[in-house]
């Protein structure tokens, strides 16, 4: 089965980068996206230091583990100007490094690679594939980020048992976890079902399960639903 994980975080963090690097209608673009269409010019360090105070896990004895890298990657003949640099700076572990796309483009690949497979604990031991990185490449933006924690109600392992999934292709047995005697945050609005499991850190997984078919639910889930749902 194909799947795909996307982080609404890493998102803003890779768009925030290019747009504080941006100028003219490019840079209107991206903070419009980012900052919606009022945003005009305003500085996008403020976007950053939200994103940067996102990544400070609140103190837990289970040592919850969030890390972040936003790297922009030149080739060693590119000048950056210092401004940008220091922008970085306001950013989640923001920096510039240097590899060698030109000269030895694969050898370029394995090197960020690597730094993201250090970033992601070895989850993700290759993001750029074979051919991503040539010899015309002059700079690459890459995000990655890693989160480890635990819930903060666990769920028995003996009240685990199988359960039908119901998808659209019939009902499936799945194992099936249960919490009991345990208050959680829940609602259904707006033709959705919504579930807040808080875990260590600070961090909540919230769970949306649409009423009707998800395709057409998801495409009709804007900013304004979502955060009237997770209130």
């Amino acid at each position: 089965v194909d799947a795909a994980c996307w982080s609404p975080y890493s998102v803003a963090c890779a768009l925030g980068l290019a747009a504080t690097g941006a100028r003219g209608t490019t840079r209107s673009e991206l903070t419009a996206v980012l900052l919606g269409p009022d945003a005009g010019d305003r500085d996008l360090g403020e976007h950053g230091a939200v994103l940067s105070a996102a990544a400070e896990l609140d103190a837990n004895p289970r040592q919850p583990v969030l890390d972040v890298a936003n790297t922009l990657w030149t080739r060693p003949d590119i000048t950056v100007r210092p401004d940008f640099t220091a922008e970085l700076g306001r950013w989640p572990n923001g920096r510039v490094r240097t590899a060698p796309f030109a000269d030895e483009p694969d050898a370029a690949r394995h090197e960020i690679n690597a730094d993201i497979a250090e970033t992601t604990h070895g989850l993700i031991p290759e993001l750029l594939g074979a051919g991503t990185i040539r010899t015309d490449t002059v700079a690459t933006l890459v995000n990655a980020l890693y989160l480890r924690t635990t819930w903060g109600n666990r769920f028995p392992a003996n009240r685990t048992q199988p359960q039908p999934f119901h998808a659209p292709r019939g009902a499936t047995d799945v194992p099936t976890m249960r919490l009991p005697d345990k208050s959680l945050g829940y609602a259904a609005a707006e033709g959705w079902q919504v579930v807040t499991l808080p875990a260590a850190g600070g961090v909540d997984g919230v769970i949306l399960l649409p009423d009707n078919d998800i395709s057409s639910a998801e495409s009709a889930l804007d900013a304004g639903t979502l955060a009237r749902l997770l209130a």
